[in-house]
C-alpha cells in the first residue's frame, strides 16, 4: 500500500499519521497504544501486568499484529485506569477512551493498534490531540 493509498483511506480530521517511508521500510512503527503507555511512563511489562497479559502480547500489538477482543478490551481498560489515576499529572484532561479510539478491526473482529508517530514528541502530541478532541466532543 502506497503512502497515497494510506492518506486516501484517512477520514477528514483523522489525527492518525499516514505511513512514512522509514516505517514502510520496516523501521520501528508507532501505535497509539505505545504512545499512551509511554505518556503514562509505563514499561511494556507494567501494561502487561495491569492488563493481565504477557509482555510479548504487548510487544506484538504495539508492532501492529492482530489481537483478540479479550486482549484489546483488557489493554484499553488498563490504559483508561492508568490515565484516570494520573489525570492530575497529565497535560490533557482525562477522557474515557473507547476501543475504536486505539484499535481498528479486521473482518474476523481481531484488533489492530492504530498507528501513531514513532518519535517521542510525535507520540505525545498524538495522545494530547486525541484526548483533547474526545473531551471537546463530549462537552459539545
Amino acid at each position: 500500500m502506497s503512502d497515497d493509498d494510506v492518506k486516501a483511506a484517512q477520514q477528514p480530521g483523522d489525527i492518525r499519521p499516514a505511513a512514512s517511508e522509514p516505517e514502510a521500510a520496516g523501521k520501528k512503527k508507532g501505535s497509539l497504544v505505545r504512545a499512551l503507555r509511554k505518556e503514562l511512563d509505563w514499561t511494556k511489562s507494567e501494561l502487561a501486568r495491569r492488563a493481565s497479559l504477557v509482555e510479548r502480547t504487548i510487544t506484538s500489538l504495539e508492532n501492529g499484529d492482530n489481537v483478540t477482543d479479550i486482549t484489546y478490551r483488557r489493554v484499553v481498560k488498563a490504559l483508561n485506569d492508568g490515565t484516570r489515576e494520573q489525570s492530575g499529572q497529565m497535560s490533557f484532561p482525562f477522557v474515557e477512551l473507547e476501543i475504536a479510539d486505539l484499535f481498528s478491526f479486521t473482518p474476523d473482529n481481531r484488533g489492530v493498534a492504530l498507528p501513531a508517530p514513532s518519535d517521542a514528541d510525535g507520540m505525545s502530541k498524538a495522545i494530547k490531540v486525541l484526548m483533547l478532541k474526545k473531551a471537546e466532543s463530549k462537552s459539545a
